[in-house]
C-alpha cells in the first residue's frame, strides 16, 4: 500500500512537469503541414470525425462528417505557430498548437495548452 501511494504521489508531482515540458511544431513545420493539405481529427471531447480542408492563400473547409455539418472561413498560422481558424458560419473560432506523436499528431487548444483537443492524421 505504501508502495501504491508513493508512485501516485510520485506521478502527481512529474505530470504537470511533463505537461510543461511539451514541444509543440514551430511556425515553419505547422505552414508546411497545413498548407494544401487535409487534416482529418477525432475531437477527444465527443469523438466526431472531422476534415479540415486548408488552402493555400488562406481558404479554409470543414466538414464535420459524425454530424453532417460543414463550414468555411480563413486561416493563418500565428507567431507561437498555432493554427488559426475564423469560421464564416456558427462554428466556433480557434486557434490550435500541434504536438507530433509518432507518425501522426496531435491538435491542442490554444486556451488549454495542457490537454489535448483532437488526435490528428494530415493527408
Amino acid at each position: 500500500m505504501k508502495k501504491m501511494l508513493a508512485a501516485v504521489l510520485a506521478l502527481s508531482v512529474l505530470t504537470p512537469v511533463l505537461a510543461q515540458d511539451r514541444q509543440f511544431l514551430p511556425k515553419p513545420e505547422v505552414e508546411a503541414l497545413a498548407t494544401d493539405k487535409k487534416w482529418i481529427h477525432i475531437r477527444v471531447m465527443d469523438q466526431d470525425k472531422v476534415v479540415w480542408d486548408i488552402r493555400s492563400g488562406g481558404a479554409f473547409y470543414g466538414n464535420n462528417l459524425s454530424k453532417n455539418n460543414s463550414d468555411s472561413g480563413t486561416w493563418l498560422v500565428n507567431d507561437q505557430g498555432q493554427l488559426c481558424v475564423k469560421w464564416r458560419g456558427r462554428s466556433q473560432d480557434r486557434c490550435v498548437a500541434i504536438l507530433a506523436a509518432g507518425e501522426n499528431f496531435k491538435m491542442v487548444d490554444a486556451n488549454d495548452l495542457q490537454g489535448t483537443y483532437a488526435e490528428l492524421t494530415v493527408e
